[in-house]
């Protein structure tokens, strides 16, 4: 299984408590996209937009 397997499957099952209507990512993707930024040394919000 691969890293990012691995990350949707540990946080697949975290409620997203944000308005349904209001959400344009799903809450999965942006937690694999952050934490991904952060192996690859992103160190700011900034970083991880880029």
């Amino acid at each position: 299984m691969i890293l990012i397997d691995k990350l949707i499957a540990q946080f697949s099952e975290l409620e997203d408590p944000r308005c349904e209507g209001k959400v344009e990512h799903r809450l999965i993707d942006i937690l694999v996209i952050a934490i991904c930024a952060v192996i690859a040394c992103a160190e700011s919000w900034e970083d991880i937009a880029l």
